[in-house]
This record gives structure tokens, sequence and C-alpha cells, in this order.
């Protein structure tokens, strides 16, 4: 089992002029006189050094800190600098990467080292991408304030991704592997390839129905002298007539199906926001409730206020789409009426012909303009009607390529979910009794996906201890069966939480029992006989200056040591 080690934590701020140099060991217990020293600040810094967004107050931010963390994944060890603007990251003694983006190159760099292979889309997007180093964080550090209130968010900058928990929490229980995003990957390549495939049938069919709007089907016969002279009259002084005439149709029939198209994607657009207003009316009638069940199609999804603003954010990202669209159909009619224009020149100088031509057969009527008419009509649909068949074709079978992915991707999975699960309802319930939870009803909470019960279950201190039972079995889980290097667990004041003395004996003692020998644990809390079982046994630091971590002595000594990092 591979596993991450915190090893030095170095901050600057010349803004301060202070600094600090941390080092670190297995067991490690941050003790503050009371909730103002730096505690949290200094937990946080651990993650924010690589490439996470915690939540800070306004008085670190001004501090405008550098900081460089070093880190061991099994026996390579790396380095990680990060300022406001740049991120740094490579293995000790060797060149670092430099990065001027959390996502991306970064995220698939830092990935690479803890053997993190999640993929998720971001919003309105149909490409999966690894994502930001935070999400491979998450189960592994809880927070001061907002973890003990909902699992699952202890960082900023989440929001990006849209239902992310489905595939991130299965992904860290183990359930699911490298492979199940391999399929996740080849399906939106095959949604992509569907997009186009739909996008240039709707444009052919549109196409086709230009011209039949614009030409007319006639069926005549013509005797060789007439198309002897048609023949002369073409080679002559029709030629460009003809073929500027082809290239206009052309033009019509593409800027004809590129409107239809949008017309399409507005409809599309128009759908989603009327959707997206029909969820948040329908989360707002339920907003007592913490998990809702969709009516329509039967999927559990969150229901907090922060997730109830989201459905707002897509509203209003709705209906930027949707004027965007208008006006480009706007531009698409401006350009159709210029090229109409140019289209009735045309027809007005081959009417000068007409008369040469002009003749009746059985009720039809056609001249001149009627054939090249149709010869011109003739050229754009033959053009567009062979390829449409064969789309159509290739949409079918993405559409079951799809399908079948869908369905390999689930079997694949399918023994280590249900492995997984099984192993959670084993574990949770048992820690939830050995915690003193007895108010939680773990009947209730059958998954690792039903966390939002958590938090809601038994009284305030008995809903803290469940959250931490349900922590300590996804840490559980996580060494059991991810792929994943295993990341040290981070717990931020679980006294606070209105934890009795004994109560909080015995949280201290599961943290004790659960961490694996090979992984990383740190405990931030006040000065508390409580905590001696690890005092005692690994490192401990002591913080006194009230809001400040940093120190104005280690200044000097930081600087000299990480400064040139930065230059």
């Amino acid at each position: 089992m591979k596993s991450l080690i915190f090893r030095k934590l170095m901050i600057l701020s010349e803004q301060e002029q202070k600094g600090i140099h941390l080092t670190f060991d297995r067991i490690n217990v941050i003790i503050g006189s009371d909730n103002s020293v730096g505690k949290s600040t200094l937990v946080k810094n651990l993650f924010w050094s690589l490439g996470c967004n915690p939540y800070f107050d306004d008085n670190w931010k001004g501090t405008e800190s550098k900081t460089v963390i070093e880190f061991a994944v099994n026996d390579k060890v790396y380095i990680c600098a990060r300022d406001s603007s740049r991120i740094m990251l490579g293995e000790k003694n060797k060149q670092l990467a430099v990065y001027n983006s959390l996502t991306g190159d970064y995220a698939e760099h830092f990935a690479s080292i803890v053997g993190f292979n999640a993929l998720l889309p971001a919003r309105d997007s149909n490409i999966a991408t690894t994502p930001p180093a935070a999400f491979y964080f998450l189960p592994f550090y809880i927070d001061q304030k907002r973890s003990w209130i909902e699992a699952w968010d202890s960082f900023n900058d989440l929001k990006q991704y849209a239902r992310w928990t489905t595939d991130i929490i299965p992904y860290h229980c183990g359930a699911f592997t490298k492979e199940y995003f391999q399929f996740t990957d080849e399906m939106y390549e095959v949604e992509r390839e569907k997009t186009n495939v739909n996008n240039e049938v709707a444009r052919i069919d549109t196409a086709i129905s230009v011209v039949d709007e614009f030409i007319p089907k006639i069926t005549t016969t013509v005797d060789k002298s007439e198309l002897d002279e048609i023949k002369v009259e073409l080679e002559k002084d029709l030629a460009d007539l003809h073929s500027f005439q082809e290239v206009l149709f052309e033009e019509i029939a593409g800027l004809k199906a590129n409107r239809k198209h949008q017309e399409i994607q507005l409809r599309i657009a128009e759908t989603s926001l009327e959707e997206s207003e029909l969820d948040y009316e329908y989360a707002l009638e339920h907003a007592s409730e913490v998990e809702l069940e969709c009516p329509t199609c039967g999927t559990t999804y969150d229901n907090t206020l922060v997730d109830r603003f989201s459905l707002l954010q897509d509203q209003e990202q709705s209906k930027q789409v949707c004027l965007r669209i208008q006006h480009e159909i706007e531009d698409f009619d401006s350009e159709l009426s210029e090229k109409l224009v140019e289209l009735d020149g045309v027809k007005n100088r081959i009417d000068k012909l007409n008369k040469k031509y002009y003749r009746e057969e059985k009720e039809t009527k056609f001249n001149l303009s009627n054939i090249l008419d149709s010869v011109a009509a003739h050229s754009v649909r033959y053009r567009v009607e062979s390829s449409r068949q064969e789309n159509i074709v290739k949409l079918s079978g993405l559409t079951n390529k799809k399908k079948w992915l869908g369905k390999d991707r689930t079997k694949a999975m399918k023994e280590r979910k249900k492995e997984s699960f099984d192993k959670f309802q084993e574990i949770f319930p048992s820690l939830v009794t050995r915690l003193g939870a007895h108010g939680v009803q773990t009947s209730k909470i059958k998954s690792p996906m039903t966390h939002k019960k958590v938090a809601v279950s038994g009284g305030a201190a008995e809903g803290t201890r469940a959250l931490l039972a349900y922590y300590l079995s996804i840490y559980k889980l996580s060494y059991l069966f991810s792929e994943t290097a295993l990341a040290p667990l981070v717990v931020d004041t679980p006294k606070q939480q209105e934890q009795a003395g004994m109560r909080y004996e015995v949280i201290v003692q599961s943290l004790i029992e659960n961490i694996p020998e090979d992984a990383q644990v740190f405990l931030c809390g006040m000065d508390d006989p409580a905590l001696k079982p690890m005092t005692s046994t690994g490192k401990t630091f002591y913080l006194e200056n009230e809001r400040s971590l940093l120190k104005k002595e280690e200044f000097k000594l930081v600087k000299q040591e990480i400064g040139s990092f930065f230059e």
C-alpha cells in the first residue's frame, strides 16, 4: 500500500517579515492555548502548499505567504513550492516543473505521483479531465468548521464539477478503479462523436430542405436542337452564372443549416433553463430535506443551501447561453439576407434569357432558369444526400457503443463495489458504537453515498461523533481497497464540537486504533489530558502567539532555505 507522508513545511511571509519551519513525525499533535493561535492555519497550509484551496480567513490572506512542502510517497521524496501565482513540483534535488494553474498539467503531474486516476467532466462539458489535488485530499482532511457539518466539503472551488460525488466517493472507497475511468473516458469520447454526427445530420437535413424550398422539381424533355442551343449558351454566356448560382445555393444551404442547428441548440438551452428553474423550485419546496430523490429518474441528489445556490448558478449560465445563441441566429439572418439579394441578382440576369427558351408541356412551364436551377439543385443534393445515410448508420453504432461501454463499466466494478460497500456496513456501525453515538440510526446509512444523513443523526455532539465514524470508515476503506496513495488523516479540533471529556478520550483512542502503521495522522486541539496517548508517542507542536503561526525570529532562516524557489 502506497502512503503519502508530509515531512517538512516551510512558510515565508515577506509582507510580515516572518516565517516558520516545521518537521513532522508519524503522529502529530498541534496544541494551542485557545482557538486563535493558528492550529487550523498550520494544517490548512499542508494542503494549500499542494494545490488545494482551503477556507482561510482574511488575516491569513493578508500575509501573502509562500510555502514549500517536502513530502514522500513510499521512498521517493518530492518538493512542492507555491506562491500567489505559481506552483512548482518535482523530485527533491531535481529541477521543478513550474505551473500557472492548479488544473490541467499540474493536476495530472500530482495525480501521477499519488496514483490518483479519477477523471471528471467540468460543468457543461463532455471532456473528462484529471481534477485538482483537492479531490484527492477530500476524505483525508476534517476541517475545523465545515467538515463537522457536512462531509466532502473541506475545500473551496469544488463546484466547477457537477455531481462529482457520484464517482469520487466510490473511487476513494476502492469501489472504482482506473479501469472505471478508462470506460468513462471512452464514453465521453463516444458522446463527443455523437454530438458531431448529430450536428452534421441536422445540417444535411436543413441543406436538403433549403434546396427543396428554393428549387421546385421539374420533369420534362428537351429536344436535341434545344439542347444544342442551350449548350452553346451555357458555354458562351452562362457558365459563370451557373457556377455563381451553384455557389450561392451552397452558401445559403450552409447558412440555413447553421441557423437551424443554432435553433436546435437554443431549444436545448431553453429546455435546460426551464428544467433548472423547476429543479430549484422543487429543491426549495423541500428545503428541509438534505437529500432529494428525483421524481423523474429516481436518482438521489444533495439538497443543501450550497447545492441550491449551484442550481441558481446553472440558471444564470443557461440564460447567458440562450442570449449568445440568439445573437448568433441574428448574425446568420443578416448574412442570409445578403446572400438572397445576391441570388436575386443572378436570377434577374438569367430571366433575360427566359424568353428564348420558354415553353409549356402538359401544364408544366419551364425555361432556362428552371433548367439551370435544376442542375444546381441536383449538384447540391447529390453532395449532401449520399453522406446522410452514412451518418445515420454511424449514429446508431455510436449509441450502441456507449450503451455497451456503460454495461461493461458497471460489470467490471460490480464485485469491487459490493465488497467495499459491504465492508462499510460492517465498519461504520462498529465505529458509531465505539464512539458512543447511540442516537444515530446506522440502518439508514447504508453506504458511503448516504453521507448527508450522517450529520443530521442524533444530537449535535452525537452527530459530530457519527461524522468522525464516517470519516474513519472511509479512511479504512481507502486503506483496504483504494489504488491511490493513502494520505495523512488530518482532524481539526473535534473537542470544540461539544464533546465531553470521556468522549474525547474515546475519540483520541479511536484515531490511534484506526490509523495504519504506515500512515500519518495530524490532530489539532487545545491542551487536554485526553491527548496524552498521542502526545506521548508522537510529535507535539505548541502554538502560543495569538493569531500568528509565523515567527519573526525564523524569517531569515526560512528565507535562506526557500527564497531561491521564488526568484
